[in-house]
């Protein structure tokens, strides 16, 4: 066994581990940026289920999010580019100890550049943030824990980009601020649900008819007293 081992060329470990740190960063892609994404689209009323579960570190991601959206989105975002950071170098490293002094070394660009940078895409974005945007509440209660964990981990990198961030371009607002709808979205609401056939026209001409009348004068809505018709 020690004869077939020591025929293993040295390199191959460096290859395979440099496979297994790969496949473990593009996970943390997935989760930070599947995340980001659902935090963003949750709703008071989201946050406020989340609360009520039983769960501790569903309150936990709870309060976060209400009382730290802004410090929490900052380290979401940092762990998914300190990810991606590392995946690209990864790759690097892969491709010129595969293509480097060969007549391939033009494959090995296009394997970093292309296919590597395609993988980031699809893997570490548009999957994920796609799946997370139609599960969001289920994806945070299923990730609240190493979420949780995450955060106290890059607190000092976090804070650290919190503090130049908001020199910039000041503080952003708390979910309730963020998740407020505006009548535009209402009305936006309305039309989609119509076109899948949520809401029928009754329904959709009442919720119309509330609009409608916080628009509406007192002397539209009440008749004239000479116009009155009274029992004496």
């Amino acid at each position: 066994m020690d004869n077939s081992l020591s025929e293993v060329p040295p390199g191959s470990y460096q290859i395979i581990f440099k496979i297994i740190g790969f496949g473990i960063l593009l996970c943390f892609s997935m989760l930070f940026s599947a995340a980001e994404t659902a935090i963003v689209s949750l709703t008071a009323n989201d946050v406020n289920e989340i609360k009520n579960s039983k769960e501790r570190n569903f309150e936990k991601i709870a309060n976060l999010i209400t009382n730290r959206f802004e410090f929490l989105l900052v380290t979401l975002l940092l762990g998914n580019n300190l990810a991606n950071v590392s995946i690209a170098t990864i790759a690097a490293l892969l491709a010129r100890y595969l293509f480097l002094d060969t007549n391939f070394e033009i494959l090995g660009m296009f394997f970093e550049v292309l296919i590597i940078g395609m993988i980031i895409l699809l893997l570490g974005e548009i999957i994920p943030k796609s799946y997370s945007i139609r599960n969001k509440i289920q994806f945070v209660k299923k990730f609240s824990r190493p979420l949780v964990f995450f955060y106290y981990i890059l607190y000092p990198l976090s804070y650290i980009i919190e503090r130049i961030v908001n020199s910039f371009v000041g503080k952003l607002k708390n979910i309730d601020g963020i998740s407020e709808y505006s009548r535009k979205d209402i009305e936006n609401l309305m039309e989609v649900g119509g076109e899948d056939g949520v809401l029928e026209e009754d329904e959709k001409n009442m919720i119309n008819s509330i609009f409608e009348f916080s628009e509406k004068s007192a002397k539209e809505i009440m008749v004239p007293r000479v116009d009155m018709m009274t029992i004496p």
